[in-house]
């Protein structure tokens, strides 16, 4: 969803559109900023039930490699549009416990590219436009998600929970962030309140973070370890009374380590099979 309207009282009663089982709901923060108080996010991204996205400014090369520009801390730092802030429909969900101490819901939960100046490109017509905002955030979350579900043994539900619980760890009393799941935005902000810049860990701008998707889709859909086995030659012929060899290959998949036992089914009458070794450790 890349719409929104500023947060007013009751409208939490739709929040029914965004708990359908097994769908995930993300929507953009909004590109203005803080707005007013009371009500200075935007909802649906206020929704505790809608995964919300706020908006970064991403320096990369030609090869798509970040880069630290001159006079720029990080090559990825907080948009001044990237709407943020502080729910005053909502309660602070569970999820968010530990990662902020506001009491109260906190917008966005995450980031991702948004700075139109620089954006993605679009093509229209002949022409090709360069365009930004936390529009264009949303739909890549959303391809994430599904990229993620697409390796899952069941569809992820409930995923802001999801996000949270896998976004960092505890070390002593501290939430912090992990890095191989997120880009931490610690550079930038979208007003001038001390809660509107970026920090480390959860911001008001930048949530949690942009993603790093491999690490974080291995987070959200866990492989289970496994092998495959392959022989060769396919087959053989063999008269009466000979014999024949083949070579038994065992592949780890998904960081199996284990030992795996040979063993052979299924043979013609008076056939025997045996291995050497009869067991292979990956």
């Amino acid at each position: 969803m890349s719409w929104g309207a500023q947060e007013a009282s009751g409208i939490n009663i739709d929040d029914k559109h965004f708990q359908a089982p097994g769908v995930t709901f993300v929507a953009s923060s909004g590109d203005s900023g803080e707005l007013a108080a009371p009500f200075e996010v935007e909802w649906p991204a206020s929704s505790p039930y809608v995964v919300g996205v706020g908006g970064t400014t991403l320096y990369l090369d030609a090869s798509g490699n970040r880069i630290v520009p001159s006079g720029i801390v990080s090559s990825e730092t907080a948009w001044s549009g990237s709407a943020g802030g502080l729910s005053s429909v909502y309660g602070m969900p569970d999820y968010q416990s530990g990662w902020q101490d506001f009491g109260t819901r906190c917008v966005p939960d995450v980031a991702f590219m948004a700075d139109p100046n620089t954006g993605v490109g679009v093509a229209y017509g002949r022409y090709l436009y360069e365009v930004g905002g936390t529009s264009a955030g949303s739909p890549q979350w959303a391809a994430s998600i599904a990229l993620a579900n697409s390796v899952s043994t069941s569809p992820i539900t409930g995923l802001s929970y999801d996000i949270y619980a896998v976004a960092g760890a505890w070390t002593g009393t501290t939430l912090i962030l992990d890095f191989t799941r997120f880009f931490d935005i610690i550079a930038g902000s979208n007003g001038s309140d001390p809660d509107d810049l970026a920090d480390a860990n959860y911001d008001l701008v930048t949530g949690l973070g942009s993603p790093v998707v491999p690490g974080l889709l291995n987070a959200l859909a866990p492989t289970t370890p496994d092998f495959t086995v392959s022989v060769t030659p396919g087959s053989r012929t063999v008269a009466p009374g000979g014999t024949a060899e083949y070579n038994v290959t065992i592949t780890a998949l998904n960081g199996f380590s284990g030992t795996v036992a040979l063993g052979a089914s299924g043979l013609p009458s008076g056939a025997t099979a045996s291995f050497s070794p009869t067991t292979i450790t990956t």
